[in-house]
């Protein structure tokens, strides 16, 4: 089989997206949503358990490359490391099928701990992977792991190995799970390449555990991409990971040829760290460095409120390596900001130095600046997408706290980093808005090392391939026969587009470390700060033609700021924050214009999202009255969870207002409790009202009012649409 470059496969500049005609809007995924997601709801807020596991089944399907191993050989593994593939020793290929497990008379059969020992063992044995250590791990969890996640085995530089039975999540650098054989337990379908994900519960499980694994090896690492084995039974599968989906071998039976078995393990123990898919702008602050001891010194609390001081100097081993600070340069303060720090900041990042969570030096912007990172305040917690992780930083020259954001941008045509966005709404001038616009400040920013994910890529390129070779043969039989009558095209039937989304990797800091929106103190602040975003909203589509396009809980913030009064005394001011513009869109200002999607799928917060967006099929483009109308979604979910009201079960009347949907056709649509809401133009569940009380007990009819009159204009809105 013909080698391909990668340089061949994976695009260098944005792809422009071709929607269908029917497209206007690009597509959301069903499995999006995910109740344990911090994010979603601002705080943690967990969701009925059969409603996430339905989700986290759909989150793992569709994400699936089926391939031989040839194909993963000379198209899937960098072309830069193929020269390491060597051809097995024949008297080991001998040995390995001498040894087959599932061979033996002996009853029963072989169970799942019997296939992972003498697969372990077989590695070692036969020294299949001499510079790595094959560790069974499937009885206890890492310690502080909330996940509780036990995979069955990994394999580790040898001397990192655990010596404890426990996965160490931190340094795995490949996975392996076993299962006892059997179709039941194979998560992928052989036969449909086209649609590889079988729907049949136990085959469903499987995958889910997979890719559960794979995200916790994500999660407590920075990788571009990430290599497991999957055994069942005698068969085995070879997995590469990135945030695009999976690209998986077909099932070989490692006793009656294990050649590709042997080619890829011996490759892997060649391959360096990057190699195998860690990122090399992220180092790992091991716990003797100083720049761990600046860490705890900056969340010290008994530290002066300004920047903390350098611990002993550092020298440049301190330093990732391909960082260009002089580590014998003084503290850099950043122009214009006040060093002092308030309380909450240094208290979050303190808390981001848990033990059991490792610590990075990431590199981020064109000048590579360094900076230090712990526990993430918040992560995806699904494999596939976009990946957002957000840190409280910092800023290794400057010793300033900044918070950072580490994700994996979509990499179309039309489809800008955040940080572009940041620094146009940043830009407007102050004489051609009466009101601030208030969005974080953007410091640093830029795509990480042109890392991009390969499997949308590969899908993408197998699939034009597969067009080529039908147009050829087709035209071959033709030519052959020129007398024949061919069918005429139906221009209304659609080719079906693939799901898999390219993105690119890419890091923002902003100087400002915000609060949760659920820190607001009273009704009037709640709606005062709700008020700060709306107008940074109007501002971006007056000035910009911006939509937001993800107003959502998560994406309210409360930013503190100080200000000196005439008599020289100091006042803390709260502001209203609108952050994440990453799916943010120039739309035309004449909403008869067309639009058509920039990606095949977009992922934005389902619980927030319009009535009339959510229920409509095919998804129309977002809208400035969809937005809006998320925004009172937003300070409904607030003031409902937080400020007293009527509602008997705040949990679920949530619950059917925010989570619950209705399917049809396989889409996810509205459910009644929203859609009755905004068309009746008062908040109702069910047959009840529901109303907000002051702290006596009273109606708080300013609040009331506040939500009639807005709800007043959506339900004008229904009326005509």
């Amino acid at each position: 089989m013909e080698s391909v470059s990668h340089s061949d496969i994976v695009p260098s500049r944005p792809v422009t997206f071709t929607a269908p005609v029917s497209h206007q809007s690009s597509p959301h995924k069903f499995g999006k949503a995910d109740n344990f997601d911090p994010r979603k709801h601002g705080d943690s807020l967990p969701g009925p358990a059969n409603l996430d596991r339905k989700l986290r089944q759909f989150a793992s399907m569709g994400y699936t490359v089926l391939v031989c191993p040839e194909e993963f050989e000379n198209h899937v593994l960098p072309d830069e490391t193929r020269s390491l593939l060597r051809e097995p020793d024949p008297s080991i290929v001998k040995q390995i099928r001498r040894e087959c497990l599932f061979r033996r008379r002996e009853k029963p059969k072989p169970t799942e701990n019997d296939v992972g020992e003498f697969f372990v063992g077989l590695i070692d044995r036969h020294s299949l992977c001499p510079k790595h250590k094959a560790t069974l791990s499937r009885f206890k969890p890492a310690k502080n792991d909330r996940t509780k996640a036990k995979v069955d085995a990994a394999l580790y530089v040898m001397e990192e190995a655990p010596k404890d039975s426990r996965p160490d999540w931190i340094r795995c650098r490949l996975f392996i799970e076993f299962k006892r054989g059997g179709t039941s337990l194979d998560p992928f379908d052989d036969t449909d390449t086209n649609n590889p994900d079988p729907k049949a519960e136990t085959r469903e499980d499987v995958r889910a555990q997979l890719t559960a694994y794979a995200h916790n090896v994500f999660l407590y690492q920075h990788r571009a991409w990430l290599y497991s084995l999957f055994v069942n039974g005698e068969e085995f599968r070879v997995m590469r990971w990135d945030r695009s989906g999976v690209i998986a071998t077909k099932k070989m039976n490692y006793f009656e040829d294990a050649k590709f078995l042997i080619r890829f393990l011996s490759y892997f123990d060649a391959l360096t760290a990057v190699g195998q898919g860690t990122d090399p702008t992220a180092t790992l602050v091991g716990k003797d460095s100083r720049l761990y001891e600046l860490m705890d010194r900056a969340g010290d609390a008994s530290e002066a409120e300004g920047i903390p001081p350098p611990p002993s100097p550092l020298s440049r081993s301190d330093l990732p390596p391909t960082c260009d600070i002089d580590p014998h340069e003084p503290v850099e303060p950043i122009g214009g900001e006040d060093p002092r720090v308030f309380r909450y900041i240094r208290k979050k990042f303190r808390d981001s130095l848990a033990n059991g969570w490792p610590r990075y030096a990431l590199l981020v912007g064109e000048d590579k600046r360094v900076f230090l990172v712990g526990k993430p305040v918040f992560y995806s917690t699904t494999m596939f997408g976009r990946a957002t992780r957000g840190y409280i930083a910092l800023d290794v020259k400057s010793r300033r706290f900044m918070f950072l954001k580490d994700s994996w941008r979509p990499f179309y045509v039309g489809v800008e980093p955040e940080g572009v966005y940041l620094e146009q709404l940043i830009g407007i001038k102050a004489e051609k808005v009466k009101r601030e616009v208030r969005v974080p400040r953007p410091f640093r920013h830029g795509d990480v090392e042109e890392q991009r994910s390969f499997t949308a890529a590969y899908a993408e390129w197998l699939a034009n391939r597969a067009e080529d070779s039908t147009n050829a043969t087709a035209g071959h039989s033709s030519s052959q026969d020129d007398n024949d009558e061919q069918p005429i095209e139906d221009s209304t039937i659609e080719a079906e587009q693939p799901s898999y989304r390219l993105y690119m990797h890419y890091r923002i800091a902003v100087l400002d470390v915000c609060l949760p929106f659920n820190q607001f103190t009273s009704s009037k602040q709640l709606a005062t700060l709700m008020s700060h975003c709306l107008t940074t909203h109007r501002h971006a589509f007056e000035q910009l033609s911006l939509l937001h396009r993800d107003v959502s809980a998560g994406n309210v913030l409360i930013l503190p700021k100080l200000h000196k009064l005439k008599g020289g005394a100091l006042k803390v001011s709260w502001h209203g924050i609108l952050t994440d513009w990453e799916l943010a869109k120039v739309v035309p200002k004449d909403l008869d214009s067309a639009q058509s999607a920039r990606q095949p799928e977009r992922t934005g917060t389902w619980q927030f999202m319009s009535v009339a967006y959510s229920r409509t099929i095919p998804r129309p483009p977002v809208t400035v009255a969809d937005e809006l109308e998320s925004f009172f979604h937003v300070m409904l979910f607030y003031a409902i969870r937080y400020l007293p009201s009527t509602a008997p079960d705040v949990g679920q009347f949530i619950y059917n207002y925010f989570d619950d949907h209705l399917v049809e056709d396989g889409t996810r649509t509205c459910n009644s409790t929203k859609s009755l809401t905004i068309e009746s133009g008062a908040i109702r569940w069910g047959d009840k009202r529901i109303y907000f009380l002051a702290a006596n007990g009273e109606h708080n009819d300013r609040l009331n009012d506040l939500f009639m009159t807005l709800l007043k204009s959506f339900k004008a809105r229904y009326e005509v649409l």
